[in-house]
């Protein structure tokens, strides 16, 4: 089992993300004398997008190789089904479907680019869920204010850092 971790939590990844790291090791002719192995940039973009979807709450996902070292991303979540060919050289194709229809289609994306979909994906599948929090916040001003602790030793061993977390998960993987 894969698991990959950020700094505030950790997930095992699905037998998707095991399929991806196999794709690696595909012989040259994997298909019946065509097919090459999944190449490196694939495989790192495949499983950023993997990784990126399970934080997002999406574990309805799989995975097959293409011919020329490429990798299909599928996510599944109700009616949508999103497709990311992450081409050998790093450049994705993206697919949507809704109630398998087609819904969108955008072609040579970058993996910031994906990333930004897939981000947008979740805030749309969420708010529209119910499980979106944007109803239970409220900005009352001063009533909501933190007060000074009383209790200065607490605060010492907990200065401010000019580290920020970053916005993706790190991917530390573990093969058990």
């Amino acid at each position: 089992m894969l698991f990959v971790r950020n700094l505030h939590s950790s997930v095992s990844l699905p037998r998707t993300a095991e399929k991806i790291v196999g794709f690696r090791s595909l012989p040259r002719g994997w298909h019946y004398g065509s097919g090459v192995p999944a190449s490196p940039v694939a495989f790192r973009v495949a499983l950023q997008l993997l990784t990126t979807a399970i934080f997002g709450g999406f574990s309805d996902t799989d995975a097959v190789p293409g011919f020329n070292g490429e990798i299909q991303l599928f996510i599944y979540h109700k009616s949508s089904v999103l497709e990311f060919t992450i081409q050998a050289n790093g450049l994705i194709d993206y697919r949507r479907e809704e109630n398998d229809e087609p819904h969108t289609a955008r072609d040579a994306l970058t993996t910031e680019q994906a990333l930004d979909i897939l981000r947008e994906f979740e805030t749309e599948a969420w708010r529209s869920s119910g499980s979106s929090t944007a109803s239970t916040i409220f900005d009352d001003g001063d009533d909501l204010a933190a007060l000074p602790s009383k209790t200065l030793t607490t605060g010492r061993g907990f200065r401010l850092s000019s580290w920020t977390a970053s916005r993706e998960p790190e991917l530390h993987f573990a093969d058990t």
